[in-house]
């Protein structure tokens, strides 16, 4: 709400923060918390927030083909960084799996290899939302994970609160208000909250 009421001073036709009954605005903010979470990870760099680690999640492998899936935990939100043994270097985005991406990746010669490896993310018939790596030799007989690191989504706001520094804090603050203020048709306000978001970080991207 902080974040709302400074930029409505910049709003000479806004008197919707200011006085009056707030609550519907308030329920607003605590509803979209998640979100204005959500649009900071794609925003800024991923190591800023909290990881967690996936490695020893459940991990079935395809010899024949060298390819495989690891089991998603249920609080997956994006990939930080991922290698497998053998790989000269490690991914960290995985982009979800669309028929486009399944055309590259299933053809032997274009997909992704140990020196460019590549990762999706799929929703599998068994095993639920799953990493999939495309990029061991055809009859590698051992895949093991070496780093499996994520961004899981958040608990309540108190928890991120407490769990991050204050600047970082403060730069989710207005992304939150930004969406609410997109949410409630404010889009020019809704820029510049974005637009304090970075400056409040030092970050551009």
């Amino acid at each position: 709400m902080a974040r709302l009421n400074e930029l409505s001073w910049d709003d000479s036709s806004s008197g919707m923060f200011l006085g009056g009954d707030v609550s519907k605005t308030e329920r607003l903010v605590d509803s979209l918390f998640v979100d204005g979470w959500r649009r900071g990870v794609d925003l800024l760099p991923r190591h800023w927030f909290n990881q967690s680690s996936f490695v020893r999640s459940p991990h079935y492998a395809d010899v024949a083909s060298g390819t495989g899936v690891v089991v998603l935990p249920v609080d997956f939100y994006v990939l930080a960084s991922f290698r497998m043994e053998g790989w000269r270097k490690g991914v960290f985005r995985a982009v979800e799996e669309d028929d486009t991406v399944l055309a590259v990746q299933s053809n032997e010669f274009v997909r992704g290899n140990v020196c460019r490896p590549v990762c999706t993310v799929c929703v599998h018939p068994v095993y639920g939302r799953v990493l999939k790596y495309y990029s061991l030799p055809r009859g590698t007989c051992e895949h093991v994970v070496a780093e499996a690191m994520y961004v899981g989504l958040p608990g309540s706001l108190e928890s991120v609160v407490e769990s991050l520094g204050s600047q970082l804090v403060g730069a989710l603050m207005w992304l939150n208000a930004s969406v609410v203020l997109s949410v409630m048709e404010k889009v020019e306000l809704g820029k510049v909250a974005e637009e304090r978001a970075l400056l409040s970080t030092n970050y551009t991207n």
